[in-house]
């Protein structure tokens, strides 16, 4: 017997019961479609992340923090025997030290600002407010193209009073980024969490200057120096040199001058005692951990695949009953043990073929919407305007779970087709 004969004879036993056969392959259907909407998802969120991070910050970047500052402890205390250890901040001193390093181009210190509620002093212009606004001083070096990407007005020589903003708050008020140069801010002190707080510092009102890219998350920047004096007043300190001297800045920018000297440098400033860590070096654990999770989710779809193959063996089961007859009478006109396998294996990896094919062409036509709705309208809006696509479907993946599918049911099937191929046909003859 041909397998086009086989193949013909497999798709008419699965039209005889219809609606067996599509709640069967629906089954399939769930798993294939959760493996490749999930992992589509996670191939989409990692290009996101990792073009995040790399428009960000380039591979000659390093950014130095205090000893102990990558020391993250999950599963509570533990005690040291180094009793005499100390905390190595990052001071003036540090800076100068970390600057005066061979292959280093500039180092500079960033002063992380608590979140503030941020509102227009003209209400005419706009009287919304963002209600958690993350701010720095920094100084940032205009040059550096891989830090921030000037959208309009300018980012150097910061006076006080000047401000530059985000385009996350340019597109959170949905207004031209021109618009925003001339604006007057409002800076209003919040509530700590858990009712830590230290004594609220007045309103402060700045000017825009310019807007740029997003940078590292923060809303606003504003010159280092004032950045420092409300750090320093927020934390009770009598001037902002006792505040860099007893706590030390939270993170200090270093730029090398080429790719090549960023692992050399690195490791003279973990010499000093900092930690540290570079764009290579976060893209590595950031890589790693994304490698996982479609691992994970793959896991996820496969329980209900699991489901779906005790599913295809029940019902070829109960097909080799129902036509326990039909297969004597095969047998007694000559048909071989190994056709009627080849028959009931094929009409199982029929079902599993059908419904990881109904799942991929169901997960595109999803995936598709959910890109378009996505990316032209809920993106945006959380400052992520330059994205092509949040779900990213490679050939491969439809390729590999619409062939593994056909194989689970070509698996599944192999007992029910033997126990057929191995009936007496004088036996089958006379079941009833």
């Amino acid at each position: 017997m041909r397998f086009l004969d086989i193949l013909r004879s497999s798709f008419r036993s699965l039209r005889r019961n219809k609606v067996r056969t599509f709640l069967t392959s629906f089954a399939i259907f769930i798993g294939v479609f959760i493996i490749i909407f999930l992992v589509s998802l996670s191939f989409g969120a990692q290009k996101i992340l990792l073009a995040q991070i790399t428009n960000q910050f380039d591979l000659k970047s390093i950014f130095v923090l205090p000893s102990g500052s990558l020391n993250f402890n999950f599963f509570g205390p533990t005690a040291t025997e180094d009793e005499n250890e100390e905390r190595i901040i990052l001071t003036e001193d540090s800076v100068e030290n970390i600057s005066n390093l061979e292959n280093v181009e500039f180092a500079q210190p960033i002063v992380q600002i608590n979140s503030k509620k941020l509102e227009f002093n003209d209400k005419t212009f706009d009287e919304r407010v963002v209600n958690s606004a993350s701010g720095a001083g920094w100084d940032i070096d205009p040059t550096d193209e891989t830090v921030a990407e000037v959208i309009a007005g300018r980012i150097s020589n910061l006076q006080k009073g000047e401000a530059i903003v985000s385009t996350t708050l340019v597109d959170a008020y949905e207004k031209p980024a021109e618009e925003f140069i001339g604006q007057q801010i409002i800076l209003k002190d919040q509530a700590g969490l858990f009712g830590s707080q230290a004594k609220p510092l007045e309103d402060a009102t700045y000017t825009i200057v310019g807007v740029v890219s997003p940078t590292r998350n923060f809303v606003y920047i504003v010159n280092q120096e004032e950045g420092l004096e409300q750090v320093s007043k927020k934390n009770g300190y009598s001037t902002p040199e006792d505040y860099v001297e007893t706590v030390g800045y939270q993170s200090l920018y270093v730029k090398t001058e080429s790719e090549a000297s960023v692992s050399t440098v690195n490791d003279q400033i973990k010499e000093m005692g900092f930690d540290t860590t570079t764009l290579e070096e976060v893209l590595t654990v950031f890589n790693s951990l994304f490698n996982l999770i479609p691992i994970i989710f793959t896991i996820i779809g496969s329980i209900a695949i699991f489901v779906a193959v005790i599913g295809i063996i029940n019902t070829m089961v109960m097909s080799v009953y129902e036509r326990t007859k039909e297969i004597g009478v095969m047998k007694a006109v000559g048909a071989k043990s190994t056709t009627v396998l080849s028959l009931f294996i094929t009409e199982s990896g029929l079902i599993g073929f059908l419904g990881g094919s109904l799942a991929a062409a169901i997960s595109m036509l999803v995936i598709y919407v959910a890109n378009s709705v996505l990316v032209n309208r809920v993106l945006p809006n959380l400052g992520l305007s330059d994205v092509e696509a949040l779900f990213i479907t490679p050939f491969w993946l439809i390729a590999v779970t619409v062939l593994g599918s056909t194989l689970i049911g070509v698996l599944a099937g192999l007992y029910p087709a033997y126990r057929a191929s191995r009936l007496d046909p004088v036996k089958a003859l006379r079941y009833e």
